[in-house]
């Protein structure tokens, strides 16, 4: 059975479905609140409240489990969601309380679990972001935990907030689906085309080859150019919306191209969008360089903005329509 027929969602009172365990948004305190929170406590009885004392609260991104009480549930899990205020932790938080209270739940033997929308009521997480991490990190976990089979309930009060999460289920299936066939043939070493392409996965980290050469052909980068547009795509690359999933830019041996690494949490559609604009942004790139003039591998190079320029104007040419299925696995 795959991960995604064992993923439901359910529009409706978290506190009346019937499973092993809920999750409860809950505050730092673990002393109850109000929405999801109130409404657990008030559906479970007041001795929820006496085990949540003893707890001693519970810090972001963590969770802590108590019995169901009067809930139709035997467990529930409190997770202390991030207050939203674009400081740029949030997702990682977020993704934390999931995770943390998935593995609360492998540890208790708990085989279906319901998540309400956490932190996306008076914390004022966006609605479509928080329910993308949340899909995104329940599927990753489950992928990861193969072995163990449990159902997870992603719960909406509200019909639009259910239908929220059934378009991130279907993106992501979409996304694994289309990599998955991806990942179904191999490519020479020396492909055929320039673009860009997935040349490794290890664990969370993507490395993506940007084609820029065609060694088959005797075509080499200029290497002044290649260095200067190095400089400007990782400048690009590092100061960007995906900054916090760049882990490398660097050369290619083979002065062919570059590698890009990043990390997984950043899409295979955002990574292509990433590149697009780091070729742009070398392509109409006017003034001093950005970084040192000495190459990072030791040669002494003077840089060539305009060499750098046209490759960039190049590839971003080449990129304009590409697309994820594009991305052609290369074992």
């Amino acid at each position: 059975m795959s991960i995604y027929q064992r993923i439901k969602i359910v529009c409706g009172d978290i506190t009346k479905i019937e499973c092993d365990c809920i999750v409860n948004a809950a505050n730092s305190s673990l002393l109850g609140g109000g929405g999801v929170d109130g409404a657990i406590h008030a559906a479970a009885g007041p001795q929820l409240l006496e085990e949540c004392i003893t707890l001693n609260g519970c810090r972001t991104g963590e969770s802590k489990i108590t019995k169901g009480y009067r809930l139709p549930a035997k467990w529930v899990i409190h997770t202390v969601g991030p207050v939203y205020r674009g400081r740029g932790d949030e997702a990682e938080l977020l993704a934390s309380c999931y995770r943390s209270a998935l593995d609360l739940a492998k540890e208790y033997g708990i085989k279906s679990i319901a998540f309400p929308a956490i932190s996306t009521g008076v914390y004022q997480y966006p609605l479509e972001e928080a329910t993308d991490v949340a899909v995104a990190v329940v599927a990753k976990w489950m992928q990861n935990h193969a072995d163990y089979e449990i159902e997870v309930i992603f719960c909406g009060f509200q019909n639009h907030v259910c239908g929220v999460y059934q378009r991130a289920i279907g993106t992501k299936m979409s996304e694994e689906k289309t990599m998955k066939k991806i990942a179904s043939f191999t490519v020479n070493h020396d492909v055929l085309t320039k673009g860009m392409y997935i040349s490794r996965i290890d664990g969370d980290v993507v490395t993506y080859d940007i084609r820029m050469k065609l060694p088959n052909g005797g075509d080499y980068l200029q290497m002044s150019a290649a260095h200067t547009l190095e400089h400007l795509f990782a400048t690009y690359a590092r100061n960007s919306r995906f900054s916090e999933g760049v882990i490398y830019v660097g050369p290619m041996g083979c002065r062919t191209g570059f590698y890009l690494l990043l990390r997984d949490t950043i899409s295979y559609a955002d990574a292509i969008e990433l590149v697009k604009e780091s070729m742009a942004f070398a392509r109409d790139f006017e003034g001093e360089i950005p970084g040192n003039k000495k190459a990072e591998c030791g040669n002494y190079l003077d840089h060539d903005l305009a060499g750098a320029k046209a490759i960039g104007a190049e590839m971003a040419e080449v990129l304009q329509n590409w697309q994820v299925y594009d991305l052609k696995y290369k074992e």
